[in-house]
């Protein structure tokens, strides 16, 4: 019974803080300078998108296949996200983005091998929807 009364005292403190705190919430920026603007330059955003995987020849059959093909592309998309960074033209981003790349290779193709296992359809599946 005191631990209930204690909750919705709790409750009801936050729940009126965050009423009377919002209620007088109200921020004016004024724009910046003609000083300030001068300064300014542009910014520039880079997309990069996942490498794309090529279409299959042959559907995976079985977990076997399945942990080979998660781990090929654990690896491979650790590898590409890290020299992903190179695009940003930043000191030491390519490098870093590389180490980080090659130093997280070994949890993602462990990640993706067991991703693929799991996901695998069994061979008679395979066959028989190729039917």
């Amino acid at each position: 019974m005191r631990t209930y009364f204690f909750r919705r005292l709790i409750v009801s403190l936050v729940a009126g803080s965050l009423l009377a705190v919002s209620g007088c919430a109200q921020v004016n920026i004024a724009p910046p300078s003609p000083e300030l603007r001068s300064r300014l330059s542009e910014v520039g955003v880079v997309a990069v998108t996942a490498p794309s995987m090529k279409p299959p020849g042959e559907p995976v059959k079985g977990a076997r296949q399945g942990m080979d093909s998660g781990i090929k592309q654990g690896a491979r998309y650790s590898l590409a996200g890290g020299a992903s960074l190179c695009l940003a033209q930043e000191p030491y981003s390519c490098a870093f983005g590389l180490v980080a790349g090659v130093l997280l290779t070994p949890p993602a193709a462990v990640i993706g091998g067991t991703l693929g296992a799991l996901r695998a359809r069994t061979k008679d599946e395979v066959e028989a929807a190729a039917k």
